[in-house]
C-alpha cells in the first residue's frame, strides 16, 4: 500500500489566502477598538513590507490605540479563525487518493493552534486522522529534524512513501534519504511565501518528480496500481 504525505501551506491551499484572512481579522480588531475603516487598515497592511508596523504607524496617537502593540497584533493573526477554503483540484486529489486505498499523512511546521484552526477551516480533518497529522509544535521537531519523519515511518512501516510539498529548504531532503518519493508542487504563478529556486539548492534538497497539479499524482504508478 502506498502513503501519501502532504505539506500544508503553499501545497494543499495557498498561504497567501491565510495571510489575507489574517490581515482581515487584524484589521476588525484594530477598527473596532479605534473606530478606523477596517477596509482601510487591511489596505494599509496589504500594501506594506513591514504590515503591522505600517499599521501601528496609521493608528499612532488615535484614541483606542493605546494597548494595540506588536504582540498583539501577532496573536489575533496567529490564532484568528482562518477564512479560507481547499481548493476543488486538492480536494479531487484527497478523494481520489482515498478512493485508491492509498493512505494519508500531513507533515507540516507551526503553532498547533494556528496549523489545527487551517486543517478544520479547510476540511482537512475529512481526509487526515488525527494521528496522520504531525504538526511541529506538537511533536518537538520541525521537518529540518528527523522527528516528524521518523513519526511517520513508524506509523507506516515497510509501505512505499510519497511526500508532496513546495519548500526546497526543508522538504525533500528527509524524503530523499529515507527512499521515498519526494514531489514539489511548481508554484506556477509565482505567489508562494517561499519562492522556488532550485538552482539555489543541493541535489539532495530538490525534489526528485516536480508537477503543476497535484491531481497528476492519481497517474503516478505507485497510486495507480493500486486503483480498483
Amino acid at each position: 500500500m502506498a502513503v501519501v504525505i502532504f505539506d500544508l501551506d503553499d501545497t494543499l491551499y495557498k498561504e497567501r489566502d491565510f495571510v489575507v484572512s489574517g490581515f482581515r481579522a487584524v484589521a476588525r480588531h484594530v477598527a473596532a477598538r479605534t473606530g478606523e475603516d477596517a477596509n482601510r487598515l487591511f489596505n494599509i497592511m496589504s500594501a506594506a513590507g513591514n504590515a503591522f508596523d505600517a499599521l501601528l504607524e496609521d493608528i499612532a496617537g488615535k484614541p483606542g490605540s493605546e494597548d494595540i502593540t506588536i504582540p498583539v497584533l501577532l496573536e489575533i493573526y496567529r490564532f484568528h479563525e482562518p477564512d479560507i477554503t481547499l481548493p476543488e483540484e486538492s480536494r479531487t486529489l484527497l478523494e481520489g487518493l482515498q478512493a485508491s486505498g492509498a493512505s494519508l499523512a500531513l507533515i507540516t511546521d507551526g503553532r498547533s493552534v494556528t496549523q489545527r484552526n487551517k486543517i478544520r477551516a479547510l476540511g482537512l480533518d475529512r481526509y487526515f486522522p488525527d494521528n496522520h497529522i504531525f504538526i511541529s509544535d506538537e511533536t518537538g521537531g520541525d521537518k529540518n529534524t528527523a522527528i516528524p519523519w521518523d513519526a511517520a515511518e513508524a506509523l507506516f512501516p515497510g509501505e512505499r512513501k510519497i511526500y508532496a510539498g513546495d519548500n526546497m529548504s526543508k522538504d525533500f531532503l528527509q524524503p530523499n534519504l529515507r527512499g521515498w518519493l519526494s514531489v514539489m508542487l511548481v508554484d506556477s504563478a509565482g505567489v508562494n511565501i517561499f519562492p522556488q529556486h532550485p538552482e539555489a539548492h543541493a541535489p539532495q534538497f530538490r525534489p526528485q518528480l516536480s508537477v503543476c497539479s497535484l491531481t497528476s499524482l492519481l497517474k503516478h504508478p505507485i497510486i495507480s496500481c493500486q486503483q480498483h
